[in-house]
């Protein structure tokens, strides 16, 4: 079983990109080319809808885009979850409370891969093909963070977040760390918000063959417009570039907002999405209500069928 733990570990790596819904193309050339796939996957509903433009947006959730945005995030926690084929599965977690001067934010993401099909390299295909051998294994992806963003010199924000990593397949593990450091500023009462953070530097990991971690730059900006009336619209645009690409990411959210309650609904596109099964547009809707917020997404996956994702967030005043 250990011999074949690097087999394994290319197999996983395409079956749960296809699954997660963010195989690039690459990655049917060297299915081992990028690691720890749970640091891809969209953590929670609100983010997805808005195409994963999130740099510049400030609450729980910056602890997984850009932990500078943390210091004006209120205190809050946050929780998502969504199944996957054959069992397989993806969820976060995420809670921010002020400390000191800034904001300390702490975030889980986990994704398990269910089962897998065990498969041989075919000698036949120059080992470039495998064979099923009839056995099946199980294993996940498991990211911890913790982050700390602060407000200096006025209105400008910086923040590091720290990632603890670890990776299974079958008897086959790893662990590692990443790092990402992100900076932020808002201007006009904060209307219009701007975020850039380079997220996920560290040494490669991997269960057998280990990979580069999916390092990325992000940075967007993001308007926000309230009505007399308490309609509120919120823009953001962000661009990301990983692997050398770079990517246009945005989102619009629209809905009526009042004291202690508002209706929105979302839509994005998401330029990361191309020879995959992933469609780039992105539906979403959410709730608030006093405290609580409940917010959906859903994503249309090609052959896979579609994404449907839920989370709660709790706002502590």
């Amino acid at each position: 079983m250990t011999a074949r733990a690097p087999y394994h570990a290319r197999t996983a790596a395409v079956f749960v990109a296809a699954l997660a819904g963010f195989a690039p193309a690459a990655a049917a050339q060297d299915p081992g080319a990028t690691a720890a796939a749970v640091l891809r996957v969209a953590p929670a509903p609100r983010p997805l809808a808005l195409g994963g433009a999130y740099a510049p947006m400030a609450d729980a959730l910056s602890v997984f885009y850009n932990p500078a945005r943390l210091s004006a995030a209120d205190p809050a926690a946050a929780f998502a979850y969504r199944t996957l084929p054959v069992e397989a599965g993806v969820g976060a977690a995420a809670v921010a409370a002020r400390l000191g001067p800034g904001t300390l934010g702490f975030g889980a993401q986990f994704l398990n891969y269910g089962e897998i099909d065990v498969m041989e390299p075919d000698p036949s295909t120059g080992d470039e093909i495998g064979m099923p051998t009839g056995e099946r294994v199980g294993g996940g992806e498991l990211a911890v963070t913790a982050a700390y963003g602060v407000r200096v010199a006025g209105r400008i924000e910086l923040g590091a977040a720290a990632k603890l990593l670890r990776l299974q397949l079958a008897e086959s593990s790893a662990t590692g760390t990443a790092f990402d450091v992100g900076a932020g500023l808002e201007v006009w009462d904060g209307r219009v918000a701007l975020g850039a953070a380079l997220q996920n530097l560290g040494s490669d990991i991997g269960p057998g063959r280990a990979s580069p971690l999916p390092r990325a730059i992000r940075a967007g900006a993001a308007l926000r417009i309230d009505s007399p009336a308490g309609l509120r619209t919120v823009l953001v645009a962000e661009a990301v570039e990983r692997n050398g690409a770079v990517s246009p990411l945005g989102g619009l959210e629209l809905g009526r907002v009042r004291p202690g309650a508002a209706l929105m609904g979302r839509i994005g596109y998401d330029g990361t999405a191309g020879d995959d099964a992933r469609a780039p547009v992105v539906l979403g809707a959410g709730l608030l209500l006093g405290g609580l917020a409940v917010d959906y997404a859903y994503r249309a996956m090609g052959a896979l069928g579609a994404a449907h994702v839920f989370g709660v967030t709790l706002r502590f005043r």
